[in-house]
């Protein structure tokens, strides 16, 4: 294995790795900021999303 192969296999699992942080990042973000705004804003379970 040369060393630009492995450059590249280090760059496409960073950026997978990235990739799978921001999914989980914004998937799991959604619930509690559901919560926020039903509370804060006196919003209806259909429009906070929760």
């Amino acid at each position: 294995m040369s060393e630009n192969e492995s450059k590249g296999n280090v760059f496409a699992i960073a950026t997978m790795f990235a990739l799978f942080f921001m999914i989980a990042f914004v998937t799991n973000f959604a619930s509690p900021m559901g919560v926020i705004a039903k509370n804060q804003f006196h919003a209806s379970n259909a429009l906070s999303a929760g």
